[in-house]
Parts: structure tokens; sequence; C-alpha cells
């Protein structure tokens, strides 16, 4: 499925500082997939207009989904911090009829758009896109100007590094950008987002995405647990050639609220269930004092530590304190093309994803499942029950949770579900029951049935 946002605006997050990196430390050995870019921009192109936002370059091209993608890159020329950036795009066909449409699907001829970074420091970059369905309609031209924008107070950036860079085309052309955000300042760092995009030789940008799958708290530099540095991934959607140049824009902050949670994450193992998907299986436990709502993120490496892959998740049980729950990090990207050979020696590291670990206070009730039942289909297995409100409390919903164990009683399988109110009612009442199925994808020679399993059910009291 095609991970894009479809708005009449353009997906935006807040961002800031460009970062070029160099692709010196390229692995030599990379997937069979996979092309090196050849070279890296090392410097900023001449500035054409001093003391204005200027658009350095734009480009439009049909991807593979059939979406018809208006790329192009921003440079702060001013001498002061800018936001609220705002572009105008129009785009028409060969008759000259603009092909947008705002929020309630009526004819305009423009939109406002903005870039992947909200903030922009003086000598600073930002990419953006904008991408509407070419299905029924022919784009034939476009055009990108500067709207508006407006001084800004946001706090100063901090230092960092882009490191371990790694790009892989996929089968479909679309291009992933893999590497480390590396915190080098002393203070604790937010990385607010992060975005990439791609160039040819000519400095023309090709595509460009942002991502929300990576490390945004980091400890200062130098922490001996590794938790300066965290792993992303960026998509940039294909097909695109000619590439010869990537760029990774991080816009990074001083954190000045330590998180205040204390999670402790195991690894337990690994798996390809038939279709080909990488699982990562651990356990989280909450070592605070407090209730959590955790997250998790995971990365995968070459043995020169360059970033092969990355995927995040979050654990949908609330934790008090000392209570565990697994999970299944299932949403890698390049790792289920590889060989088994390289799939195998990857470096798996797991961290709590500190950021989207929430400290929460909600009432939850432990419940528990009845006619238990696991069938199976191939390699697909569901497991299904009836769970019962067996307190004297109305819920909002119900999380139910199924994780198998091996020999050693370390997780081997894991998913979960939810379970939500019947329609016409706002909570689940006490003493009613609901159903619940859960799937779970495994290797074609593993028998679930005869594996011991433990279900967690837990039921959130309405507010």
């Amino acid at each position: 499925m095609k991970n894009k946002f479809k708005t009449v605006l353009f997906v935006a997050i807040l961002v800031t500082v460009l970062t070029f990196a160099c692709l010196d430390s390229m692995p030599t050995s990379v997937p069979t997939n996979a092309t090196q870019v050849s070279q890296s921009p090392t410097q900023q192109a001449p500035l054409k207009e001093e003391g204005k936002l200027e658009i350095t370059s734009t480009s439009s091209y049909v991807d593979s989904y059939n979406d018809y993608n208006v790329v192009g890159e921003i440079v702060n020329n001013t001498n002061e911090a800018i936001e609220n950036i705002t572009l105008s795009l129009s785009v028409t066909d060969e008759t000259g009829t603009s092909l947008l449409k705002d929020e309630n699907d009526s004819p305009v001829d423009r939109l406002d758009i903005q870039p992947y970074i909200g903030v922009l420091d003086p000598g600073t970059s930002a990419p953006f896109s904008y991408y509407l369905s070419a299905e029924e309609v022919q784009p034939a031209k476009f055009e990108v100007a500067i709207k508006s924008y407006d001084p800004s107070s946001a706090a100063k950036r901090t230092e960092f590094d882009i490191q371990n860079v790694q790009t892989t085309y996929r089968d479909n052309g679309d291009v992933i950008l893999t590497g480390e955000v590396v915190n080098l300042s002393s203070e604790q760092m937010d990385v607010e987002t992060l975005a990439g995009a791609l160039f040819d030789s000519a400095g023309k940008v090709l595509a460009a995405n942002s991502t929300l799958t990576y490390s945004r708290y980091l400890y200062p530099a130098g922490d001996p647990s590794g938790r300066d540095r965290g792993p992303f991934i960026v998509t940039l959607f294909g097909p695109i050639k000619n590439v010869s140049q990537w760029k990774v824009y991080v816009r990074s902050v001083e954190n000045t609220t330590t998180p205040s949670v204390d999670v402790d994450v195991q690894l337990t193992g690994s798996y390809v269930d038939p279709s080909g998907t990488y699982h990562l299986l651990g356990q989280v436990t909450n070592n605070g004092s407090s209730q959590i709502l955790p997250s998790v993120i995971g990365g995968l490496y070459n043995s020169d530590k360059t970033v092969l892959d990355a995927a995040s998740s979050s654990i949908p049980l609330y934790l008090n304190a000392g209570e565990s729950a697994p999970f299944d990090l299932n949403t890698f990207q390049v790792i289920n093309s590889l060989p088994a050979d390289q799939t195998s020696s990857a470096k798996e590291i797991v961290e709590p994803d500190l950021y989207w670990t929430f400290s929460s206070d909600y009432e939850v009730m432990s419940l528990e499942a009845k006619d238990v039942q696991i069938t199976q289909d191939g390699s697909d297995w569901t497991i299904s029950g009836t769970v019962v409100n067996t307190s004297d409390k109305n819920l909002g919903s119900i999380s139910a949770v199924i994780q198998f164990l091996d020999g050693d009683q370390k997780i081997m399988a894991t998913n979960s579900t939810s379970i939500y109110p019947p329609d016409g009612s706002d909570t689940i009442e006490p003493g009613a029951s609901s159903d619940f199925s859960i799937p779970i994808y495994a290797p074609e020679e593993w028998d679930l049935s005869s594996q011991e399993y433990q279900m967690i059910l837990q039921g959130v009291v309405s507010q």
C-alpha cells in the first residue's frame, strides 16, 4: 500500500536545518537491488537572490502509483530565521484548465502548500512536494511561487550529523534512504522532523518526502548506552532515474525536558513469514513508578554499521510499574526483499522510543478470555475467543494481545487487536461479552497449536 497522505494541502511537518551527508562511508557491499549514489553535494549553490526566500529547483514526474508529483527545494537567503512559509502552486492540463481542488473538492486555480521545513535558519534549505492522481487527468504544466513567510523566534538548532547512510532501489522504482541521526551537542536533542530528497548531477530535485520513522529524542553526545544516535528511514516514491545526490534535512532543537520514563527493552528473536515480511520480536518492561504507554524503534545494521532498515511501533497496552508487554516490529521495507544470508547477518537493535512513550494515568482492568481457539489455514493462524467485562466499570475499549512462547519462555510470535463498544453504545458495559480474532503469520514449519501461549486482555475504563 502506498504510504501517502492524500489531502488538498501538501503534507507538512515542522522542520529546519539542512544537512549535506557525505557518501564516503557508503557500504562496499550493498543489497543486489540497491544502487549507490555516486556523489553528494558539498556546498550550497550560489545565492541567486540574496536577501530572499528562493525556490532553487523544481520538477515533476508520474510515479508507479500513477500519481503526478511536483517536487522542489527552497533556500532561506535572508539573514534571519523564518517560519509560516507558504508556497503557491498551480497545475494545469494542456488546455490551461486547472486540475487542483480545495478541501471541499471545488476547482481552484492555485493551492497553498508548505515545505517539509517549518522553520528555516539563514542559509538552510527545505524540500517540498505535492501529488494528485493522474488516473483521469493529464497534467501538462505546473508553477510554484513564494507566497509568504514570517520572521521566526523558534528555538535555535542544535548540532547533529547524518551518518551510516545507505540508498536502496526497490523493484517498483522507489528509493529508500536509511541512516542515523547523531547528536553532536552536549544537550539532549529533540529531532522535530526529518525529510529526504534526491537530485541529479545538475542539482535538480527529483523526489522528496518526510518520515515519522526516526529516533526523535536523543541523549547528549557520547552517551555510553549509544542513545545519542538513532536510525531513520525515508521512502522516495519512484520510479526515480538519474539519481546522483541525496540530502537529509533535520530540524533539531535542544530538549529541555528529560524523559521521566524508565523502559527496558529485551529482544527475543526474529523470523520471516511466508509473505516475506520480517518480524523483530521482543518485550518492553516499565521499570518506572508510573503508568506508561510505550513505543519502540528498531534498526537493522550491516557489518560496516550502515543502516539497512528501520521500523517503529507503539505497544497497545498501558503498563503500570513492573509490567511487561510483547512487541513485533514488522514494517521494515528493505530487508523483506533481501536474500536469506543478508537477512541472517543483520545486526538487530531496538530501543525505547522515548518521545512517543507517554506517561498516562488511565484506570485499566485485567480481563480474561474464554472459549479460545487456535485454528490454521495454511501458514495463517487465527486466535479467536470471547472476552467478558468482568469488572464493575464501563470500558471505553479492550486490547487483546496474544503471545506465543518457545521452550525458553521467549516470545516467538505476537499480535493484537482492539475491541470497541457495540454500535449505538459509547461503552462496553459490565457483564457484556465481545468476540475477538487475532491473526498470526508464521513460518510454514511452525505448529502454534502445540506452543504455550498467553493472552493479555486489558480494558480501559471509560473517562
